[in-house]
């Protein structure tokens, strides 16, 4: 898999970062920043997951898929183009025609397609791999995948909403690193109306051997007419539950051991990489299927596992005459942005939650006209303007590279 060395160039240029804090800090220099992000496909088909036709045969089990954004042009879908668009309380519409240079989840099915459908070939629109009608936020799938238009995508395991009771098509559908897609292909076209996708509550889990690990499967319905469409999932018991090891062959049935309320344990009793998949028990029946397949990946250790932990320190700065802005900077070394896939910086502002990618990694900034280097071997990762509240109590910046198991972090306590 590409390294974020291949996806984020280290910037040789120079940042400019004064004290004082501006509204926008910008980068000089040749290097232009990429937005490469990294999602994890799961592609079923009547409740069995599809093996890909690609030189390994990839079972698409949560395939790690590392893309950027690139212009939809090139297939001659630009009518698609993700745009601006108001909130969701205000009804999500385009409210201008500024395109959003950030992967969807249509760039994504682009991509799979390629690698894992054409064979590396590029993607030629109107064909069974991929044919499309509607215009933009009502795209229509004719064909995805050699299959017909009876699919659904669900996003981090819940559908997406463009707005309230209006679910989000694939061009609308922005991807962040580290989103789990999954899409299920049916023959049975009731599947709309009493069928579900399933999950475990953890997608990776890291245990040592002869440690339990504890599953719980979860169902997300897919009832579009129903009052629960894209609400609260359930538990979900009656899957055939089964153990693969990294080259799926099987090691193991749990089927009887999964409780009435979908949970159950396993102890591995060797080191490696294993897949758990929850299968429904009508899997490749054109009319019965209903139910997309579970997956997680278990990681298991023969010594006891510690978790990793990113090295560095983390600095901020607060604008002096608008102490509701900050920026976080944290300088890591360079060789551990260049092993990583992908990034992420966790904003917290009193609890409360946001995801922004990693988009570049620099030697230097300048502060007060002055050229700040890293230090030997290290970089410099730059959160985005942060604005806080007037009445916020704490914010927390933590910087995530995919490498490590802990990002790297600080708290700021806010004054009243």
């Amino acid at each position: 898999m590409k390294k974020l060395n291949k996806l984020f160039s280290i910037m040789l240029a120079v940042l400019m970062v004064l004290t004082v804090l501006p509204a926008s800090a910008t980068a000089e220099g040749d290097d232009a920043v990429n937005d490469a992000i990294t999602v994890y496909l799961t592609l079923s088909d009547d409740g069995s997951f599809v093996v890909g036709n690609d030189a390994e045969e990839t079972v698409m089990a949560r395939v790690p898929i590392t893309l950027s954004y690139f212009d939809l042009a090139e297939y001659g879908l630009e009518k698609y183009n993700r745009c601006e668009a108001d909130s969701f309380e205000n009804g999500g519409q385009y409210i201008n025609d500024t395109v959003v240079e950030q992967p969807t989840l249509l760039h994504l099915m682009i991509k799979a397609l390629e690698e894992y459908y054409l064979g590396g070939n590029k993607l030629e629109v109107g064909g069974d791999a991929l044919s499309v009608t509607g215009d933009a936020t009502s795209m229509y799938f004719e064909n995805f995948w050699g299959h017909d238009s009876n699919f659904m995508f669900l996003v981090n395991h819940r559908v997406a909403f463009m707005t309230d009771n209006w679910s989000a098509t694939a061009d609308y559908v922005l991807l962040e690193d580290g989103m789990e897609i999954d899409i299920g292909m049916f023959s049975n076209y009731n599947f709309y109306f009493y069928g579900g996708f399933a999950y475990f509550d953890q997608t990776v889990y890291n245990v040592q051997v002869g440690e339990e690990a504890t599953f719980q499967t979860m169902r997300s319905n897919t009832d579009m007419f129903g009052d629960d469409f894209g609400g609260d999932p359930t538990t979900l018991t009656g899957l055939d539950t089964v153990i693969y090891d990294d080259k799926w062959n099987q090691i193991d049935d749990v089927t009887d051991s999964v409780s009435q309320t979908g949970e159950f344990s396993y102890t591995f009793t060797e080191p490696g990489l294993y897949y758990v998949a929850g299968m429904d028990p009508f899997a490749g029946d054109e009319e019965d299927s209903s139910t997309a397949p579970a997956i997680a990946i278990v990681n298991v250790y023969d010594v006891p596992y510690i978790p990793s932990c990113l090295e560095g320190s983390v600095y901020y700065q607060q604008k002096a005459d608008d102490p509701t802005q900050f920026r976080f900077i944290a300088e890591v070394s360079a060789e551990d942005v260049k092993n990583a896939n992908s990034g992420m910086i966790v904003i917290s502002i009193d609890g409360e939650e946001q995801y922004v990618s990693i988009k570049g990694a620099y030697k230097s900034l300048k502060a007060n006209g002055k050229t700040i280097n890293a230090g030997e071997g290290k970089c410099y990762v730059i959160s985005p303007k942060v604005v806080v509240p007037d009445d916020a109590g704490e914010i927390t910046v933590e910087f995530v590279l995919d490498n490590y198991d802990i990002g790297l972090s600080r708290t700021v306590t806010l004054l009243a």
